[in-house]
């Protein structure tokens, strides 16, 4: 019998597992919070800090022909210019119409101003220019050390530059005409704001940090816990700051037709963005978290607060004036890079597509997506149920197996609040919800799913010891006390000592009958197994049962009643633990299983001494499947494997032989001990006497 053995029945002997509970039938997908609507696209409508959406503002996007990258807007009249890359590109923007405004022969317009002149001002790079236009005129109006013009600021006649990488303040006066102020001790300079009384505030990124830059002096107001601070508002005595966790620009080797190095909006959902709230010399404190991933630009909001423009995912939120924010646009991609304010419009730029926006309040109407939602398996979906004001507002569903809506997923199809869902079973669901009128709201939003059931499968069944193989496991025999009653009542009790742990050199003929049977089985819905076995010999049709209602592996099986022979073994595994539906199962088939409780026979067995050596020779034969091994020892030493003289141990009768060296002299007894396929073992026993 094999070494194995032992090891399997001590692990079926301590092994526990604790079944898990049966899968729920009915489940529900709830929408209710603000932060539900987190990767959800809202056009014309808004969700409330409290997760109620409702109609909200009208955004009219215009595309760029040309560009992929815009870094900032200005206002002009009742449309809107616009600053690009890679090319360096302004286009104006009026209506539904965009064109080509002027080229600044830079790589990049990263900032733009309107001076007090009516001319525009815009900051350049890698060329590090500040470019005069007005009247399709263009003239490079100052000159920087440095490379990227991240920010203009007009407070009086000053126009205040702030440039990296180097991160130096500039003040210009007039065309050519400027004075570094300050250089920044974290490197870049990427934010400006005047301060309306001729100084300015300024924000680094690298190390994120705050200044204010007023009769001569620069002074710290804040150092943030976040690396990068991209934009800057001050109104009416508060300055508002967005700092990021993580650089908003990236910069490859690419080039542009411009030349210079290449600069793209940074997209990262693990990103964290926070809005500051400033009263310089009073209170610093974070005051706005953003939901979305990088808050690239902000702009004044009318009766106080900013509104916010942010990636990974372009989205435009505003923010009161008691830091609570609520979505108004969010797109399924790009980033929202700048935002301008023009009277009662505001203008918003995306990138990746490069695309400009006029938002209006209020919208007529809106329409909102949902979140993709994972059921995790596939699911039959039941009751559709908004709660809030939904006269007004009109549902559909689609569904489909991958995680993102492609040309794979069904078609749009209506739901009526109360109603059960029309989309087919699927992993994945989304809904849309179009909402018309001021009074129209959804408060919450219920889907009723679950999953469908699915059949286990049996991955791996395997019947123990296999054929040929040895085993390295240990047998730990337990020894039980034996009581015998004796003639005229006398009751004795022994015990026989037990052996140690190891591989005992004979198994019990009790051991070599049982099989132990391991099984690997799962579940699609991770629902909980039950397993049945049965066996029958080959050739006949009926099946007996083993044992049923096994939730463990391995199983022990006892052939020892069983008469010498070739059987199956049948596992069938069921769900039929899962509350609410009728098992499904999944069966496997094990065999041929050799049942062989005959040990083989030795024939013709010889020891000869040859010196110091023994030499034995014989031949060995099984009924069963074939001969597996031969070993001798000579005396106490250790056993010796023979050697089979056809090269392989593979037929029922085989012819064997081996040498034994360097033993004692004298008379010694020889063991010889064959065992077979599935570790059947016979021994006998030989003399030979080895001269001095």
């Amino acid at each position: 019998m094999s070494r194995f053995l032992g090891a399997a029945l001590v692990a079926l002997a301590t092994a526990t597992a604790a079944a898990p509970a049966a899968a729920s039938v009915t489940q529900f997908w709830t929408i209710q919070r603000a932060s539900d609507y987190k990767d959800a696209e809202l056009h014309g409508t808004t969700v409330s800090p409290e997760g109620v959406l409702r109609v909200g503002v009208r955004a009219e996007g215009v595309d760029l022909p040309g560009p992929d990258v815009t870094w900032a807007l200005a206002a002009e009249g009742d449309g809107v210019l616009v600053g690009t890359g890679p090319e360096g590109v302004l286009y104006r923007v009026q209506g539904s119409s965009a064109r080509v405004a002027d080229s600044t022969g830079a790589g990049q317009v990263l900032s733009l101003a309107k001076g007090p002149d009516g001319a525009y001002y815009a900051g350049t790079a890698p060329d590090g220019r500040v470019v005069r236009w007005s009247g399709g005129r263009q003239e490079t109006w100052f000159q920087t050390k440095d490379k990227y013009v991240w920010g203009l600021a007009w407070s009086g006649t000053t126009l205040y530059v702030v440039t990296g990488p180097e991160g130096i303040l500039y003040a210009v006066h007039g065309r050519g005409k400027g004075d570094a102020l300050f250089h920044a001790p974290s490197g870049q300079i990427t934010a400006v704001a005047s301060d309306g009384a001729g100084g300015c505030f300024l924000a680094t990124s690298g190390k994120g940090a705050i200044y204010h830059r007023a009769g001569g002096k620069t002074r710290s107001l804040l150092e943030v816990a976040e690396s990068d601070v991209k934009s800057l508002v001050y109104e009416k005595g508060v300055l508002y700051a967005a700092a990021t966790s993580v650089a908003p620009v990236t910069w490859d080797a690419a080039t542009s037709a411009a030349g210079g190095e290449s600069a793209r909006p940074v997209s990262s959902q693990d990103a964290k963005s926070v809005v500051y709230r400033i009263v310089p010399d009073s209170s610093a404190a974070a005051w706005w978290r953003s939901t979305q991933g990088i808050v690239f630009a902000m702009a004044p909001r009318e009766g106080g607060g900013v509104w916010a423009a942010t990636g990974s995912r372009a989205g435009l939120y505003e923010v009161d004036a008691r830091g609570q924010g609520r979505a108004v646009y969010v797109a399924s991609e790009g980033n929202a890079t700048a935002l301008a304010v023009s009277g009662k419009s505001l203008w918003m730029a995306t990138s990746g597509p490069a695309r400009v926006y006029r938002v209006s309040t209020p919208a007529a109407d809106g329409q909102a997506l949902s979140p993709v939602f994972d059921s995790g398996r596939i699911s039959h979906w039941g009751r559709f149920l908004p709660v809030g004001e939904t006269g007004s507002v009109r549902f559909a569903t689609r569904s489909g197996n991958t995680s993102t809506p492609d040309s794979t997923w069904s078609d749009w199809r209506s739901v009526t609040a109360g109603e059960p869902v029309g989309s087919p079973a699927a992993r994945y669901l989304q809904w849309r919800s179009e909402l018309s009128g001021g009074t129209a709201t959804v408060r919450e939003v219920r889907v009723a799913y679950a999953e469908v059931n699915q059949a286990p499968q049996i991955d791996d069944f395997t019947a123990y010891p296999e054929p040929g193989k040895f085993y390295k496991g240990e047998l730990s025999p337990r020894q039980d006390p034996v009581t015998q009653v004796l003639p005229g009542g006398t009751r004795v009790q022994y015990s026989v000592p037990t052996p140690p742990p190891g591989a005992p050199e004979v198994m019990p003929t009790w051991a070599v009958g049982l099989r132990p049977l391991q099984w690997h089985a799962s579940d699609p819905n991770g629902d909980p197994l039950l397993a049945k076995l049965e066996y029958r010999r080959v050739g006949d049709s009926g099946w007996t049962l083993i044992d049923e209602n096994l939730d463990t592996s391995p199983y022990t099986w006892d052939t020892n009643g069983l008469p010498d022979g070739n059987y199956e073994v049948r596992l069938t595994i069921d769900d039929s633990q899962r509350e609410g539906e009728d098992a499904l199962t999944d069966q496997m088939v094990l065999g041929p299983v050799n049942v062989d409780h005959s040990p083989p026979t030795l024939l013709g067995v010889a020891a000869r001494p040859e010196g110091r050596d023994v030499v034995v020779t014989g031949e060995a034969k099984d009924g069963g499947l074939y001969v597996g091994e031969v070993d001798v020892r000579v005396g106490a030493s250790d056993w010796y494997p023979a050697r089979a003289l056809d090269g392989l141990w593979d037929s029922p009768n085989e012819r064997f032989e081996v040498r034994i060296p360097d033993n004692e002299p004298g008379d010694q007894t020889v063991w010889v001990r064959a065992s077979d396929a599935v570790g059947n073992t016979t021994t006998t026993v030989l003399h030979v006497t080895l001269k001095p």
